[in-house]
């Protein structure tokens, strides 16, 4: 969701449908839009994952080994989540099997800002210009993968085909991943999982009103 209009009236309701922790962390940051930032993204995935989990649990959040965030109670239902904010944006992704997401604020990158980070045959592929959308997808994979910046940089490539872009993992197609791309004129997504995605554009009030039906708030 866009939170680049979010008014300042809306932080007390966010305030009341995230976990003490989160708003205490969100008070420091010293922009308001920080602020913002942090909370939508707490009372987001308290009502996304408290939606997918139903009502009467208690919902407990723990990060795995290389830090990709988790819910025990979600995994129980062969469940994944995943989380990311960038400028003005957050989304949150909730599917079965395994799930990782990026979004990223429209920016001028160069080859050689991202050289160390991509596949030496993604710099030279004339069908992965947009640099910005190659970045988020290979970012939404390693999340999916939950390894994150471990997972060396040349184990595996983004190419483009005629149903858009796929992963090449150690040289072989990764056909059981589904990937998700999408341009707005202030971000870029993308989505990498193991089951076929959908996309849902929610409003502040929204989010606050999923969330605000749960009455643990962990997130």
């Amino acid at each position: 969701m866009n939170v680049t209009d979010v008014a300042q009236r809306h932080t007390a309701a966010l305030i009341s449908v995230v976990s003490p922790e989160r708003a205490e962390r969100a008070a420091r940051y010293h922009f308001v839009a920080d602020r913002m930032l942090s909370l939508v993204a707490g009372a987001l995935i308290t009502g996304c994952v408290g939606r997918a989990v139903g009502p009467g649990v208690a919902l407990t959040f723990t990060r795995g080994p290389h830090g990709k965030p988790q819910c025990p109670q979600l995994a129980a239902l062969g469940m994944d989540f995943n989380v990311s904010h960038t400028r003005g944006w957050v989304v949150c992704a909730v599917g079965r099997g395994s799930i990782g997401v990026d979004v990223e604020w429209t920016r001028e990158v160069a080859p050689a800002d991202l050289a160390a980070y991509l596949h030496p045959d993604e710099l030279t592929d004339p069908a992965l210009s947009d640099l910005l959308t190659l970045w988020t997808v290979r970012e939404a994979y390693v999340k999916q993968l939950g390894r994150g910046m471990s997972q060396p940089a040349d184990t595996f490539r983004v190419v483009s085909t005629g149903a858009g872009l796929r992963i090449l993992a150690q040289g072989a197609p990764a056909d059981e991943l589904t990937v998700l791309t999408a341009r707005h004129r202030s971000a870029r997504l993308a989505v990498v999982s193991t089951e076929p995605v959908t996309v849902i554009k929610q409003s502040v009030s929204d989010v606050v009103a999923h969330a605000s039906v749960r009455s643990d708030r962990s997130a």
